[in-house]
C-alpha cells in the first residue's frame, strides 16, 4: 500500500517536470513564431 503511493507520487512529480518542459517549448516556439511573423511584416512593408 505504503510502496503503491509513492510510485504515485513519483509518476505525478515525473508528469509536472515534463510538463513544464513542454509547456516552456511551446511558450518558447510561440515567441519564436511571434518575431518570425514580425519580421516578415516589416519585410513586406518595405518592399510595397
Amino acid at each position: 500500500e505504503r510502496n503503491q503511493e509513492s510510485n504515485l507520487f513519483r509518476f505525478i512529480m515525473t508528469l509536472s517536470r515534463y510538463w513544464k518542459l513542454f509547456w516552456n517549448f511551446l511558450n518558447r516556439f510561440q515567441l519564436q513564431l511571434k518575431m518570425n511573423l514580425h519580421e516578415l511584416a516589416e519585410k513586406a512593408e518595405k518592399d510595397i
